[in-house]
């Protein structure tokens, strides 16, 4: 039987889903360049990797990851800036976004996919925010 899913798992699905009722909101942040959404596996962690883009060629990329937790319930969400094109792989040690991405990762509860996905706006909301402000200040 084919996966339409792509074998993500299904709290990482709802989070997506609640995050898809926002668009309107990130229509609204300026600066904000586009989202692009990838399938994202590590091991038994198969989620989203979520890339925000700025209108300013300069900045990073911002890249939040978001599925269960390999070995609980919850729900963790990875999120660090990333400057190559590769943003759909989770970082290894060799890669700048690893520590960002691995010792601050934050943890939800099972079923928190409305609060994850709040989560995932406000921190996109305050990125681009600052990004506007480094923008200009060049």
């Amino acid at each position: 039987m084919i996966d339409i899913g792509l074998s993500i798992d299904n709290q990482a699905q709802a989070v997506l889903q609640m995050l898809r009722g926002y668009d309107g909101n990130f229509a609204d942040i300026e600066g904000l360049h586009g989202l692009s959404t990838f399938a994202w596996y590590n091991g038994r962690e198969r989620g989203i990797s979520l890339v925000a883009h700025h209108t300013s060629a300069k900045t990073d990329s911002l890249v939040i990851v978001f599925g269960e937790i390999r070995n609980t319930d919850g729900i963790f969400v990875d999120v660090y800036e990333d400057s190559h094109a590769s943003t759909m792989s989770c970082p290894t040690w060799e890669d700048p976004g690893y520590t960002a991405a691995w010792e601050n990762r934050n943890s939800f509860s099972y079923g928190a996919a409305g609060k994850v996905a709040q989560f995932v706006l406000k921190t996109i909301e305050k990125w681009v925010k600052q990004a506007n402000r480094e923008a200009k200040a060049a």
